[in-house]
């Protein structure tokens, strides 16, 4: 996705946009940045970048700027389950990985 495909998507201006209609993408409300992710998971941001470097985890996009974009609802989804394999089924992470696969 280019740079400015995802500004307009993060501003909510979808392909409408080009056609004279101003409409908010479904796709524009849900990317969101890590630290809003941690806040709304209720984790540290540190938590979320490890679950990414070790494959748990996926972002959707990047920003320009580095900033990586994470589905908000599959991101919180996934890192609830995590919890609760983890907590529940008291799962190692390598144990986890597989089962969301």
């Amino acid at each position: 996705m280019s740079y400015f495909t995802t500004n307009f998507l993060r501003l909510g201006i979808g392909a409408d946009k080009v056609a004279g209609k101003a409409t908010v993408s479904a796709s524009a409300k849900k990317l969101i940045r890590i630290g809003e992710l941690a806040k709304l998971a209720g984790v540290l941001s540190s938590t979320i970048n490890y679950y990414t470097r070790e494959g748990l985890l996926k972002f959707d996009d990047e920003t320009r700027g580095g900033y990586r974009l994470y589905n908000r609802d599959n991101a919180l989804s996934t890192i609830h389950k995590i919890q609760e394999l983890q907590k529940e089924k008291r799962l190692r992470l390598d144990e986890i990985k597989n089962h969301l696969k």
